[in-house]
């Protein structure tokens, strides 16, 4: 099947215009505001192959967007073409530690099923170093967390992947989540941190990267060193 659009805008319904506008607007931000990070030419580099493609770049450039807003020094990673060494990210602890980092999405065109979210958990390890402590982040439609028992099984489906793999510390989930109501239009960004203990790397120590942020009180909920499209040249 023809993998629809990802940034083509839809007027079909209000929900539709304003979540496919946001994908447009939030792709110009990324862009615009994390062009300075290492490896980011080859990032980009990606999208010329179309399709599923722009999706999945769009994923890792949302993981790159919550990486910078949350201080965490990463890089993003030239692909290798090869097991173990085709992941996504460097990202950097306070400590000076460093873990390797491959991003996943469901497209917005798949059916809700949690259990295709083992399949990608599955890729990503497979990419990761089995030498060094690895993240998965995996982005989700919002559709997919709009049922509690959906979200909950998906939850569970992180989990129970913990019990097949030592070199993953951590799998973190995230969504692009928009709503609207009151004549008003609220864009927020949901995470849900998973930490595998039983990794050969754990040794007790806490791998969230986004748990402490603090959301600004400026009514766009952005920190001032991200450069809104909506307010350009200005704040």
């Amino acid at each position: 099947m023809r993998h629809s659009g990802y940034l083509n805008l839809d007027f079909s319904s209000d929900r539709r215009r304003e979540a496919s506008t946001f994908r447009v607007v939030e792709l110009a931000e990324n862009l615009l505001n994390l062009q300075h990070i290492d490896g980011f030419d080859a990032c980009i580099e990606q999208m010329r192959g179309g399709g599923e493609k722009i999706e999945s770049t769009c994923a890792e450039l949302d993981f790159g967007r919550l990486l910078y807003i949350h201080d965490v020094p990463f890089r993003f990673v030239v692909p290798q073409m090869a097991k173990g060494r085709d992941y996504d990210f460097e990202v950097t602890y306070p400590d000076g530690l460093s873990a390797a980092a491959d991003a996943k999405c469901k497209f917005e065109t798949t059916a809700i099923d949690p259990d295709t979210v083992r399949n990608s958990l599955n890729k990503a390890r497979r990419q990761l170093p089995a030498d060094r402590p690895g993240i998965i982040f995996i982005k989700v439609p919002q559709t997919w967390i709009e049922d509690p028992a959906t979200a909950r099984a998906m939850m569970g489906v992180g989990l129970r992947f913990f019990a097949n793999t030592r070199r993953v510390v951590s799998v973190k989930f995230y969504v692009s989540h928009l709503s609207i109501g009151s004549g008003m239009v609220l864009h927020r960004h949901a995470f849900r941190e998973l930490t595998n203990e039983a990794s050969r790397f754990h040794a007790g120590r806490n791998w969230d990267l986004f748990a402490n942020y603090h959301v600004p009180s400026s009514w766009n909920g952005m920190p001032r060193k991200w450069q809104r499209i909506f307010f350009w040249p200005g704040e």
